[in-house]
């Protein structure tokens, strides 16, 4: 079976489209579309149990005060200017342009010298290269006096070693975050004109995220609700071959690029043996043919089809993510990439859709209905005394 790395876990299903009338034709379904799993009978593998009318965690979305003021903050970072600056030394999360030169036993490194733009806090430089630069303003020298951590994989021979840094800062960016006035907001050009109508703008958005945080935790609890309902008697063979293999050979890749087997990849990056690797990679991959077995399952018995408009909208919201055309993505990946995340989508939001939402109890509530009649008679005996 022909695989591709998924956008996201998902399953597949053979579109019959020679069986529709022309008004529920799917067009957009290429008529040599074929489901993974397309020759086998899943029953043999998996019985499922009830993925409708289960029971989730209503969480509430009422939108708190610091909710919304977290939204007008990440708003307003939206309008932030980028500048020079030239009236204060550096401060972290400024932007720096530097020139150094590193110097162990008075010989310069020519691994350790260049010029470097970096964000102070975050460059990744050795410790105390970043906190040595605050204060400085832009044209100013300083030297650092350093050491090297022991170990230093990136060059083990300097381990331990003292350094001098001589680091000149060439310039310094800062960020301006606009204050929230009626004269910006009304600058914005937008419908809200006001402080007050930007606020209530930024309150909408953060409801919608609570909506949004909502629904994926419904998916997630539901999901596993669904997964844990089925009873599994196998998975196939030669699938899970095909999928450990692909898995191999993905970290097969990675240990490539670090010129190292795979066995030094597994021991040096991840920290465990050969063989323990192949073992999660096996299990691993168990799970993940069993999550899709069960959603081809699902799709089978409620006859799902993707339409034409399912697609528009998914490729669509995916384009957007990810920054790029709908036809840049059409180009560069396969059909049946776009359809299993876009089924997995529509399954999981058929199972959400057919749950029993739960209002989320609180602490006290919990307390209070675990209190017994016993433990009522008991207080009131203690009050008594």
């Amino acid at each position: 079976m022909k695989r591709t790395i998924s956008l996201a876990l998902c399953a597949a299903m053979l579109l019959s489209c020679a069986a529709l009338t022309s008004c529920d034709s799917y067009k957009k379904t290429p008529d040599d579309f074929v489901e993974p799993f397309a020759d086998y009978d899943l029953s043999e593998y998996v019985t499922l149990g009830e993925y409708k009318g289960l029971e989730y965690t209503e969480i509430d979305t009422t939108v708190t005060e610091a909710q919304t003021e977290a939204k007008v903050k990440e708003l307003l970072q939206e309008y932030t200017v980028e500048e020079n600056i030239t009236d204060r030394g550096a401060e972290y999360g400024d932007t720096l342009s530097i020139k150094y030169a590193g110097f162990v036993d008075g010989e310069q490194l020519e691994n350790a010298s260049g010029n470097d733009t970096i964000t102070l806090g975050s460059s990744g430089y050795i410790s105390g290269f970043d906190e040595g630069l605050i204060g400085l303003k832009a044209e100013e020298t300083t030297t650092l006096h350093l050491t090297f951590p022991d170990p230093y994989p990136n060059s083990p021979e300097l381990s331990g070693k003292p350094v001098d840094f001589i680091v000149r800062i060439n310039a310094i960016r800062g960020s301006t975050v606009p204050e929230l006035t009626d004269a910006f907001v009304e600058s914005l050009g937008e419908d809200y004109k006001t402080v007050e109508e930007f606020r209530k703008h930024a309150a909408e958005l953060a409801l919608e995220d609570n909506k949004e945080t909502a629904r994926n935790n419904a998916k997630s609890e539901l999901w596993g609700k669904v997964t844990n309902a089925c009873t599994f008697i196998s998975v196939p063979e030669k699938e899970l071959g095909e999928y450990v293999d692909n898995m191999t050979s993905q970290y097969q890749q990675y240990a490539d690029n670090y010129s190292l087997s795979i066995e030094e990849f597994c021991q040096q990056m991840m920290g465990m043996d050969y063989q323990t690797f192949t073992e999660q990679v096996k299990a691993y991959s168990e799970g993940a043919i069993k999550q899709e077995i069960v959603l081809i399952s699902i799709i089978r018995a409620e006859k799902m089809r993707l339409t034409d408009k399912e697609y528009d909208e998914g490729i669509a919201k995916l384009a957007e993510e990810k920054d790029t055309t709908v036809e840049e993505l059409e180009s560069s990946y396969d059909f049946a990439m776009f359809w299993e995340s876009f089924m997995w989508e529509k399954v999981i939001n058929f199972i959400v859709d057919n749950g029993k939402p739960v209002a989320e109890t609180t602490s006290a509530e919990t307390t209070s209905a675990d209190t017994t009649a016993e433990d009522t008679a008991a207080a009131d005996t203690t009050a008594a005394e």
